[in-house]
């Protein structure tokens, strides 16, 4: 067999192996960005995001240019609460995950006391981008 052609059979393998891999995946992601009700991001925002089964809550934090990702959740329904200071906190409920999914979901937080919270109940369906 010829070099050329030894080659392309291990680019070959090697895609067919990557393929196999990213098939597997069992778990999804949400992300999205935090802005203010002017379009400016909120940097260090927390983001809460609660599995409604079984309680298990992952706490992250938004980066300076208001993004956030939680990654590797379980499939099935969760609420997300994102907090700020000098902001009411936004709360999502029924965002449901699937098995690989990459849900984006962006929140725009209104100024007000910490107290205070914001529930968004009805929304239109999820886009899935990916």
């Amino acid at each position: 067999m010829k070099k050329t052609g030894r080659f392309a059979l291990a680019v070959a393998v090697l895609c067919l192996a990557t393929g196999l891999v990213w098939s597997q995946e069992s778990r999804g992601t949400i992300t999205g960005t935090v802005v203010d009700a002017q379009g400016a991001v909120v940097p260090a925002a927390k983001v809460e995001v609660k599995n409604s089964a079984t309680a298990v809550t992952t706490t992250v934090a938004t980066t300076d240019r208001g993004v956030y990702s939680v990654p590797a959740l379980n499939p099935g329904q969760y609420s997300v609460t994102v907090l700020a200071a000098g902001f009411k906190s936004t709360v999502r409920n029924n965002i449901e995950v699937r098995v690989a999914d990459h849900v984006q979901l962006d929140f725009e937080l209104q100024v007000g006391a910490a107290a205070e919270s914001m529930t968004i109940t009805a929304e239109s369906p999820l886009l899935e981008t990916a």
